[in-house]
């Protein structure tokens, strides 16, 4: 399965396989992430700095996302099904690194 992410100035695009993806089980009848059942549900995570710790996508001022900004997700399967959603950082990050969207 590939992937893309789009904010107002970056575009990053990839695969789950790759290093910045962590991909665990929620339920599946089998323990990888090969999808064999309409029912099964995975937890996927996007690390959105590199291997230097330099952010991987955000804006052209310091490459962090900011709150409020958007993040367009696409994600295809090796067979051309997609799926898109919208993220929206929320607004006020204090003392945290890292939310869920």
């Amino acid at each position: 399965m590939s992937y893309q992410l789009v904010t107002s100035s970056d575009v990053e695009d990839g695969v789950l396989s790759d290093d910045e993806i962590t991909i665990g089980n929620i339920t599946s009848e089998t323990d990888d992430t090969v999808i064999t059942d309409r029912a099964d549900r995975y937890d996927v995570q996007f690390n959105l700095a590199d291997a230097d710790g330099d952010t991987i996508i955000g804006d052209d001022d310091d490459d962090a996302l900011e709150g409020g900004e958007r993040v367009s997700m696409t994600l295809t399967t090796a067979q051309g099904a997609t799926t898109r959603e919208e993220l929206r950082v929320p607004d006020s990050l204090v003392d945290r690194e890292a939310v869920t969207l």
